[in-house]
């Protein structure tokens, strides 16, 4: 068994790092465990927003911030679904999954499986998920009478976020040293004993590096490897630009250009447009210029700020070595079209603060928790890789080379021959990021269906009428629920008026 830390040190100074500390903060409290959090903020952090699930709004109402007042505090939005333009002959959905959906599920699943059998169905599995009917219409997650709960994320501000968790920290007995690591003092068996900065040395029973991509700790430990990613399409540069924004969508849109693709996050006063692209294909001028025509054709005009980095994908092989864990992009990154960052972050604390308390092992812990950890990486970047892959653009040379399932991870493989045979998909929930409808709605949206002459199914008009009176019923269920854009006014009203 695992001891309960007493003297927890994190080495990261930005939004994971405080996530890490207040996480820790809420399990163990003060008289029985210090949490010393030491680093320097980023020099101009580059804008950028988080996708966040529910665990983040529960972590703050644990410190006293409503849904409403951290929202405001951090230009939040909602997000109910990811919608993909350009990456096949239609655009589609990949929405968050709600209660009701279970009530269509089981006729989801049968008609993907005739359709998949080359039966003519016309069939869109958009139709099969509520928060894809909300975010249609623009419509919040909320209602005041509604008796199945409806699932959904947050877009949420990185800067702003950063402000508000560091004000917690200051408010529940987080140490935060401005500082520098400087050097590392290991025991023989290699477990860290203390690290120093530039006027402290601080010990620890664990060490949690939050420090991104430097992985300024992880990176000096005992049997340290970082594994790299399979990408068949290496986008190694991201430009971001950050756009007013007069009205917030309750989705994240995710849109194929010639080198790359373009991520549209909404807030409450602005949009955060992030073009992920090959060097290989185009040079950054050119990408400047093209982002610049695709952020003009969504009719948006005055630039707020613009940040150009470079990007790599990566995973630890053992994000936990020893005492020492890697949280964040510490442990791995993936160049996916959605960011996971956060619900890593969470899924990681979470996990750990589950196997202290195992009976089991010390060394069992750490190999099951290593292996759930990386699994859940790997998931996530199963998934966008094959959105990249099965796509049907052939439009320029970015997305002609290679087109193929045999590119695919072992993972997409598996899921790919699984639809194609016209089985049911199966995947690992403690492990997939993503959720099992999800790559239904993947492979459907990407249109890998039988090509050529299809069979006409006997109860075609009846199957058609089902879907017709589902989606009625669905749209009826969608006039419980205000506008999305009332629902942020509200809040924002909430929140100031609770603030006076």
């Amino acid at each position: 068994m695992l001891p309960i830390p007493q003297n927890i040190t994190i080495v990261g100074l930005n939004v994971h790092g405080l996530l890490t500390a207040l996480l820790l903060r809420k399990t163990y409290k003060p008289a029985v465990t210090g949490i010393t959090l030491v680093g320097l903020k980023e020099e101009d952090s580059p804008p950028k927003a988080y996708i966040a699930g529910k665990a983040l709004n529960t972590l703050l109402e644990h410190f006293g911030y409503s849904e409403a007042n951290w929202m405001r505090q951090t230009q939040a939005t909602f997000k109910l679904s990811n919608r993909y333009v350009g990456f096949s002959e239609q655009e589609f959905s990949v929405a968050n999954a709600s209660e009701v959906d279970i009530l269509h599920q089981p006729l989801m699943l049968e008609l993907s499986k005739l359709k998949r059998q080359a039966y003519q169905l016309d069939l869109s599995l958009d139709d099969f998920f509520f928060a894809a009917a909300l975010a249609k219409r623009n419509l919040s997650p909320k209602a005041q009478d509604f008796p199945f709960e409806t699932d959904y994320q947050y877009q949420v501000d990185a800067n702003c976020l950063f402000t508000l968790l560091k004000k917690i920290a200051a408010e529940h007995s987080i140490t935060t040293l401005p500082s520098t690591l400087e050097t590392l003092q290991l025991d023989q068996h290699g477990t860290l004993k203390h690290i120093e900065c530039e006027d402290h040395i601080l010990s620890g029973d664990y060490f949690f590096d939050c420090t991104q991509s430097a992985q300024l700790l992880i990176g000096n430990m005992p049997d340290f490897r970082q594994e790299t990613l399979p990408e068949v399409r290496i986008n190694d540069r991201v430009l971001t630009y950050t756009l007013a924004a007069e009205c917030c969508a309750s989705e994240v849109v995710t849109t194929a250009l010639d080198c790359g693709f373009v991520l549209q996050y909404t807030l409450q006063d602005a949009v955060h447009f992030q073009y992920h692209y090959s060097s290989k294909f185009i040079q950054d001028p050119q990408a400047v210029q093209r982002l610049e025509r695709h952020i003009s054709q969504q009719g948006y005009k005055k630039v707020l700020q613009r940040h150009l980095s470079a990007s790599q994908a990566y995973l630890v092989s053992q994000p936990w070595i020893h005492n020492c864990l890697a949280v964040g992009p510490a442990c791995g990154l993936t160049q996916g079209t959605e960011d996971h960052e956060l619900s890593h972050t969470f899924a990681m604390l979470e996990q750990f603060v589950s196997s202290i308390q195992s009976p089991d092992d010390a060394k069992d812990v750490i190999k099951n928790y290593n292996h759930r950890i990386k699994s859940r990486f790997v998931y996530a970047h199963s998934y966008h890789s094959t959105l990249q892959l099965l796509n049907s653009r052939r439009n320029s040379p970015y997305w002609q080379t290679p087109q193929d399932a045999n590119a695919l991870t072992p993972i997409g493989r598996s899921l790919f021959s699984q639809w194609l045979s016209g089985e049911d998909l199966s995947v690992e929930p403690i492990l997939d990021i993503n959720g099992l409808t999800a790559w239904y709605a993947l492979f459907s949206g990407l249109g890998h269906y039988p090509k050529g002459e299809l069979k006409p199914h006997p109860k075609a008009r009846a199957i058609q009428d089902n879907i017709q009176d589902m989606c009625r019923k669905l749209a009826g269920c969608c006039l419980n629920f205000q506008t999305h854009d009332n629902l942020i006014a509200e809040g924002k009203h909430h929140a100031n008026v609770t603030a006076v």
